[in-house]
Protein backbone atom coordinates (compact mmCIF):
# COMPACT_ATOMS: atom_id res chain seq x y z
CA UNK A 1 0.00 0.00 0.00
CA UNK A 2 1.46 3.66 -0.92
CA UNK A 3 -1.57 6.08 0.69
CA UNK A 4 -1.61 9.49 -0.17
CA UNK A 5 -3.94 11.57 2.73
CA UNK A 6 -5.33 14.84 1.74
CA UNK A 7 -6.09 16.15 5.31
CA UNK A 8 -6.31 15.16 8.57
CA UNK A 9 -9.36 12.98 9.26
CA UNK A 10 -8.84 11.52 5.71
CA UNK A 11 -9.25 7.93 5.33
CA UNK A 12 -8.41 5.17 2.55
CA UNK A 13 -10.30 1.81 2.66
CA UNK A 14 -9.02 -0.97 0.76
CA UNK A 15 -10.90 -4.53 0.63
CA UNK A 16 -8.15 -7.23 -0.03
CA UNK A 17 -9.98 -10.63 -1.75
CA UNK A 18 -7.78 -13.85 -1.16
CA UNK A 19 -9.01 -17.11 -2.75
CA UNK A 20 -7.68 -20.45 -2.08
CA UNK A 21 -6.95 -21.94 -5.45
CA UNK A 22 -5.94 -25.01 -3.86
CA UNK A 23 -7.34 -28.51 -3.74
CA UNK A 24 -7.33 -28.94 0.25
CA UNK A 25 -8.90 -27.07 3.42
CA UNK A 26 -6.73 -23.90 4.13
CA UNK A 27 -7.00 -21.49 6.84
CA UNK A 28 -5.80 -18.22 8.01
CA UNK A 29 -2.34 -18.70 9.71
CA UNK A 30 -1.80 -15.37 10.53
CA UNK A 31 -2.42 -11.52 10.04
CA UNK A 32 -0.94 -8.79 9.23
CA UNK A 33 0.70 -6.91 12.26
CA UNK A 34 0.42 -2.85 11.82
CA UNK A 35 2.25 -2.36 14.84
CA UNK A 36 5.77 -1.68 13.55
CA UNK A 37 4.14 0.51 10.37
CA UNK A 38 2.10 2.71 13.09
CA UNK A 39 5.37 3.32 14.90
CA UNK A 40 7.11 4.58 11.61
CA UNK A 41 6.96 8.64 10.51
CA UNK A 42 4.40 9.90 10.14
CA UNK A 43 2.65 8.38 13.08
CA UNK A 44 -0.41 10.62 12.57
CA UNK A 45 -1.34 8.18 9.91
CA UNK A 46 -1.90 4.90 10.96
CA UNK A 47 -2.94 1.53 8.89
CA UNK A 48 -5.65 -1.00 10.43
CA UNK A 49 -6.48 -5.36 9.57
CA UNK A 50 -10.16 -6.46 9.95
CA UNK A 51 -11.63 -8.72 8.47
CA UNK A 52 -10.07 -12.15 8.95
CA UNK A 53 -8.97 -14.07 12.49
CA UNK A 54 -6.37 -16.58 12.19
CA UNK A 55 -7.71 -19.98 11.82
CA UNK A 56 -10.68 -18.82 9.86
CA UNK A 57 -11.29 -21.89 7.47
CA UNK A 58 -11.06 -21.14 3.80
CA UNK A 59 -12.45 -24.15 1.39
CA UNK A 60 -11.10 -24.76 -1.82
CA UNK A 61 -12.44 -21.94 -4.15
CA UNK A 62 -13.37 -20.08 -1.08
CA UNK A 63 -12.18 -16.25 -0.73
CA UNK A 64 -12.22 -14.77 2.45
CA UNK A 65 -12.05 -10.56 2.29
CA UNK A 66 -10.28 -8.74 4.78
CA UNK A 67 -10.40 -4.70 5.00
CA UNK A 68 -6.97 -2.28 5.37
CA UNK A 69 -7.97 1.21 6.93
CA UNK A 70 -5.77 4.04 6.89
CA UNK A 71 -6.79 7.22 8.57
CA UNK A 72 -4.58 10.29 9.10
CA UNK A 73 -5.77 11.19 12.51
CA UNK A 74 -8.06 14.16 13.18
CA UNK A 75 -6.31 14.99 16.09
CA UNK A 76 -3.34 15.70 13.96
CA UNK A 77 -0.96 18.35 15.06
CA UNK A 78 1.41 18.25 11.97
CA UNK A 79 0.71 21.37 9.79
CA UNK A 80 1.52 19.46 6.54
CA UNK A 81 -0.86 19.68 3.23
CA UNK A 82 -0.65 15.71 2.68
CA UNK A 83 0.70 12.87 4.29
CA UNK A 84 1.97 9.36 2.65
CA UNK A 85 2.58 6.28 4.67
CA UNK A 86 3.81 3.19 2.77
CA UNK A 87 3.63 -0.36 3.99
CA UNK A 88 3.99 -3.91 2.95
CA UNK A 89 1.24 -6.43 4.81
CA UNK A 90 1.31 -10.03 4.28
CA UNK A 91 -1.02 -12.68 4.87
CA UNK A 92 -0.28 -16.37 5.68
CA UNK A 93 -2.73 -19.10 5.35
CA UNK A 94 -1.90 -23.07 5.70
CA UNK A 95 -3.41 -26.33 5.42
CA UNK A 96 -6.36 -27.03 8.00
CA UNK A 97 -5.99 -30.16 9.15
Amino acid sequence: FDVDLAYPGATATYDVVMKNLGNINAKVGSIPSVTSVNAAAPTDVVYSVSGVAVNDPLAPGATVTSTVTVTWQGSASSNVPAATKTATLSYNFVQDT
